[in-house]
């Protein structure tokens, strides 16, 4: 497996599933901007999660948050429709979910993305902390 890392918004909310034999996951769908070449194109992959830590974050995984995931990536899903056409679902096994934050620096500047909240192996607490305020020009760089 090929390790993936990638920023992207949630296409819709995250969902818990279970498995036929109880086992429960979250799934979402996530786009970016994929830049090779001469024209930006949209791609859409499937993030799904195993870890219990993630289930629990799930409520917050909601559309159009930027979220940065490091994974590994999964055997494509394909298939042809009834018109014929051939598709291919990308996806990728998520190791970490991040939520990224963008703000201004000053007034004329380009944003920058930034993490502020990570989630890993550690439990995730019973009720999450908000996101700190980005306070701009106190960076050390």
């Amino acid at each position: 497996m090929k390790s993936t890392y990638f920023i992207g918004r949630i296409g819709k909310d995250a969902e818990v599933r279970t498995t036929p034999s109880g086992k429960k996951f979250v799934t979402m769908d996530i786009a970016f901007d994929d830049s090779y070449g001469k024209e930006p194109k949209t791609r859409w992959i499937r993030v799904r999660s195993w870890r219990e830590n993630h289930q629990k974050l799930a409520q917050y995984l909601t559309k159009g948050k930027l979220v940065n995931i490091i994974g590994q990536d999964m055997e494509p899903t394909i298939w042809t429709d009834k018109q014929g056409q051939n598709h291919i679902q990308e996806a990728v096994l998520a190791d970490t979910i991040n939520f990224v934050s963008i703000g201004r620096k000053g007034a004329g500047k380009t944003n920058s993305a930034a993490p502020v909240a990570a989630v890993d192996t550690a439990d995730v607490p019973a009720q999450v902390p908000p996101a700190p305020e980005d306070k701009g020009d106190d960076l050390p760089f």
